[in-house]
């Protein structure tokens, strides 16, 4: 889908400068954490740079089929993109289509110390890199807006490594939210989304899509997967969240 941000880096400043210039994307509800693990902070001494990040898109192409990846990489002085944040990256099953993915060099499995030295450099560039996202996106650090890959209940991770627990990810990006200019704003009120038959959705807006099943059940919709479809058996439909065919499929 997209890797236009591969190589791009950004001190605190200029990401904050540069999501500004993008529109908020509404399926976006928050950040999912991870660690790279390999490569760790030994395999790179000096930190990310754009071959690097270039190389790291290109076994996500060719080794994983992927058509985009995680959307930022931390290291320890600046962050570096890949998969735009206006863009549903892919970075842990159950979370791709409402966080963000951020990519932490290092691993924090026990190579690795997150408390000092590099990877405490690494994970400071982690915590105002979430701050500036959750500015952006109008929202609070929660336990509800930051969260890990191993909260994926689909998958089965230690990611973002064994010694990081939620309350000091917390306590990191909560204690950098007041530098440059002052305190994240207050969350919005969340929109009143609404359940619609995809079919008669489709109708609505012009959309010719084709509904179908995979063999694993799962509904698609011009080729797209709905995650939110469900089969209501009362009216006989197939219904899904409208804020969901928005984004995937155009409003």
């Amino acid at each position: 889908m997209s890797y236009a941000n591969t190589g791009k880096s950004w001190n605190r400043a200029e990401l904050r400068a540069y999501l500004a210039t993008l529109a908020r994307p509404k399926w976006a509800k928050g950040v999912t954490c991870h660690h790279t693990a390999t490569p760790d902070l030994a395999m790179r001494p000096r930190g990310w740079n754009a071959q690097l990040i270039k190389n790291v898109e290109y076994g996500y192409t060719h080794e994983r089929g992927w058509d985009r990846g995680p959307h930022f990489f931390p290291d320890d002085s600046r962050v570096w993109g890949l998969t735009p944040p206006d863009v549903q990256g892919i970075h842990a099953v159950a979370f791709n289509r409402t966080h963000l993915g951020i990519e932490v060099l290092g691993d924090y499995d026990g190579r690795d110390d997150a408390k000092t030295g590099r990877g405490l450099a690494c994970w400071q560039t982690a915590f105002w890199t979430i701050a500036e996202i959750l500015r952006w996106l109008g929202l609070q650090p929660d336990a509800g807006t930051i969260n890990f890959h191993r909260d994926d209940p689909k998958t089965n991770k230690t990611c973002p490594g064994k010694s990081i627990t939620s309350a000091w990810v917390l306590a990191g990006v909560r204690g950098v939210t007041g530098w440059l200019g002052g305190e994240l704003p207050p969350s919005p009120p969340a929109p009143a989304d609404e359940r619609v038959a995809i079919s008669a959705w489709l109708r609505a807006t012009g959309k010719s899509f084709r509904i179908t099943r995979n063999t694993s059940g799962q509904v698609l919709v011009g080729g797209m997967w709905i995650e939110s479809a469900r089969y209501d058996r009362t009216t006989e439909t197939t219904t899904a969240l409208r804020s969901e065919l928005e984004a995937d499929l155009g409003k």
